[in-house]
């Protein structure tokens, strides 16, 4: 009997020795992915737009609100050009929810953002929803491999 326990006590101790890893692996993965967000906003709010598509992996595809996906680094870059252009500015991301899943992970959260013309007239502001697969590539640092966003706002006429 005294042996029964003493297998039981091992298999509780590994058992809530596994979990407490998991929970510290959940939490450090999260800490990176907050970290990445951060980068990423600061990066487009400083109008540094390599900065901001560091944090795509090379194969990443983007989804945006009306227009085809755009696929990879150079796309993507093109992409965001256009957007920083048009004057992208005061961007904030939120996560509401990420789940880990080994080298992937899957964040949904919302934005906000204005657009400020360059050539002056009126500031809008949009606020909206996003999903971001996240890819932790083999450097260990994790980053945005799909990438879908669309506005709260009513659809453009």
């Amino acid at each position: 009997m005294l042996r029964l326990h003493s297998v039981l006590v091992a298999c509780a101790t590994l058992g809530a020795t596994v979990a407490l890893g998991a929970q510290a692996t959940a939490s450090s993965t999260r800490a990176a992915i907050d970290a990445v967000n951060a980068a990423a906003v600061k990066a487009t709010n400083a109008g540094d737009l390599a900065g901001f598509v560091s944090v795509y992996t090379p194969d990443a595809i983007v989804m945006p609100p009306g227009t085809p996906a755009v696929h990879g680094t150079a796309a993507i870059t093109a992409l965001w050009q256009t957007e920083m252009k048009a004057g992208l500015q005061n961007l904030s991301l939120t996560t509401t929810e990420f789940t880990a899943l080994g080298t992937t992970g899957i964040e949904v959260g919302t934005y906000d953002f204005d657009v400020k013309p360059p050539s002056g007239g009126a500031t809008t502001h949009d606020h909206g929803k996003y999903i971001v697969i996240w890819k932790r590539l083999a450097n260990g640092g994790w980053h945005w491999a799909r990438d879908i966003f669309n506005s709260d706002g009513p659809a453009a006429k």
